[in-house]
């Protein structure tokens, strides 16, 4: 770059550290990079791109169909979960039930069918029975005041005495998934297909992440958990 100044004239190259230089994008990327892994997501996506590439690189049966398909039964469910219980971390909060949940849901919905309920309603009253038990926790922890942490503790404790006692520690079949009758329709859509974990899993995490992001409940509840006394005091 020429530069004149009175009769003489200078010619300057661009400096390295100036805004063209490789030290300014170098520093820039890495800026790019740190804003990336401030978000709520950024760190969780480079941890499973980095743990998935670890594994294709160190087997070679990784990264197949195959092995992914027998992944989705173990993912997807796993991915529902802990989309609801981000909810609760987001405001300070955690559910140590949620396991048993899990685990007394399927009971249940065996139960109202072996009743003589059909499928679609068994698997309805099962679902408000999960319910019901979200809003035991949510009373004694909103309204009685006791931690989330011992509330969700002691219905764990619950749940697992109560599938307990109502399995009489046997495993069952799932209704709708007889293997005599080959895979029925209600069986290809809630899990026994190929891909409807997959399928429901996305559309759960969506559908939440939507909530959370696009509605004024989401973002108050987001705000919430950032400063419960200062957003009660602005709301």
């Amino acid at each position: 770059m020429a530069v004149e100044t009175g009769r003489q004239t200078t010619t300057t190259e661009p400096s390295e550290h100036g805004p063209g230089g490789p030290r300014a994008l170098a520093t820039g990327g890495w800026g790019l990079l740190k804003r990336f892994l401030t978000l709520r997501e950024g760190s969780v996506i480079v941890i499973t791109l980095v743990t998935a590439i670890y594994f294709a690189v160190t087997s070679d049966r990784f990264a197949t169909g195959d092995n992914f398909k027998s992944l989705l039964p173990y993912f997807a469910p796993v991915a529902i979960l802990a989309a609801g219980e981000v909810y609760l971390m987001i405001n300070g909060e955690i559910d140590l039930s949620i396991g048993a949940v899990y685990l007394f849901a399927p009971f249940m919905f065996y139960e109202f069918h072996n009743g003589g309920v059909p499928l679609i309603l068994a698997l309805v009253l099962a679902m408000v029975c999960c319910m019901a038990v979200g809003l035991v926790n949510g009373l004694f922890t909103a309204v009685v005041g006791i931690n989330s942490f011992i509330t969700t503790l002691g219905m764990l404790l619950a749940l697992e005495g109560f599938t307990l006692i109502i399995s009489s520690a046997e495993p069952v079949a799932t209704p709708g998934t007889s293997s005599t009758s080959g895979t029925s329709t209600f069986a290809s859509v809630f899990g026994g297909g190929t891909y409807s974990e997959l399928i429901w899993a996305l559309v759960v995490v969506g559908v939440l992440q939507v909530v959370l992001t696009f509605t004024r409940w989401g973002i108050y509840s987001v705000a919430v958990g950032g400063n419960r006394r200062e957003s009660a005091r602005v709301a």
